[in-house]
This record gives structure tokens, C-alpha cells and sequence, in this order.
């Protein structure tokens, strides 16, 4: 069931990433899985651009020598947070999702300003303050995160345009 509920958010979210007015869950849903058992996952199923983000998360997270660019991966997510939480509630309530389905969403579009603030105070600068040559590992980290998601999205948009 939990896949089910980050499915559904997800493609809202990609819907609304590819500016593609789908009114329904079940739109989309069909949209991008179409021949696809979207309730069973596989590898097989899952596009590549989705593999190679989810392999550079791990690989930095897995490997002391890519501390500071884990670091910088994992403060992007933070950064970027806040728009995506907002864009994925306002979907969720075109499609006539109730506020309680809603609220992860709505809560995390606020408070992911926060955390990202707390964040960039109090793990990035200190970090950078006491080391400032990691600040080079940090954005490589940042860039990888955000290189690999662009892909994906580029992917989704494709996939929801065809």
C-alpha cells in the first residue's frame, strides 16, 4: 500500500513537473504505466534515468570517500523540497484529493523551508567554515542529485507527452 501512495504522489508530481493537465490519478496513472503492473515494481519496469538516480544516492551514501558529495546530494533534496511538496498538494487537490490525503504535502511544502534553512545553518556552513576545500565535494554532490533528477523528469515528460 505504501508504494501505492508515493505512486500516486509521484506521478502527480510529474504531471505537474511536465505541465501536462491530467485531471484524473487514473490519467496519469494509465499515462505512464501503460502495460505495466505499476502495483508490482520490478527493475525491469523501472526506466533507466530512475536506476542511475537512485545507484548515485547510493553509491555516494555507501562509500567514506564520498562523504562531502553525499552530503551535498542529500542538502539539494532539502533545498529543492519546499516547491515540490507545494506543486504535489496543489495536484492533489485539482484531482479532488481530501485534506487529509493532502497533508503530508501541505505540511512539508512549509516546513522543508525550515528544514533546508537548518540545513544550509547548521551542517553546510560549519562543514565548509572548518573546511572550505569541501565545499568543491559538496556541490559536485549537489549537481550529481540534480543532474540524475533532471533526467528522470526529462524522461517522465517525455513519457507524458507521447
Amino acid at each position: 500500500m505504501l508504494f501505492c501512495t508515493a505512486a500516486k504522489c509521484g506521478i502527480i508530481l510529474l504531471a505537474l513537473r511536465a505541465r501536462v493537465e491530467i485531471q484524473t490519478y487514473e490519467g496519469a496513472r494509465a499515462c505512464l504505466f501503460a502495460g505495466v503492473d505499476a502495483d508490482k515494481p520490478s527493475i525491469e519496469a523501472t526506466i533507466w534515468e530512475s536506476l542511475a538516480l537512485d545507484n548515485a544516492m547510493t553509491a555516494l551514501a555507501t562509500s567514506r570517500r564520498y562523504t562531502w558529495q553525499s552530503v551535498g546530494a542529500l542538502g539539494v533534496i532539502e533545498l529543492t523540497a519546499p516547491g515540490r511538496s507545494a506543486m504535489v498538494a496543489r495536484g492533489l487537490r485539482r484531482i479532488g484529493l481530501t485534506d487529509k490525503e493532502r497533508r503530508y504535502f501541505e505540511l512539508h511544502a512549509v516546513l522543508d523551508v525550515k528544514h533546508s534553512a537548518d540545513w544550509n545553518r547548521e551542517a553546510l556552513r560549519p562543514l565548509v567554515a572548518e573546511d572550505p576545500r569541501c565545499a568543491i565535494a559538496i556541490a559536485e554532490g549537489a549537481l550529481i542529485r540534480l543532474t540524475c533528477g533532471a533526467r528522470c523528469f526529462e524522461r517522465y515528460r517525455a513519457i507524458l507527452w507521447s
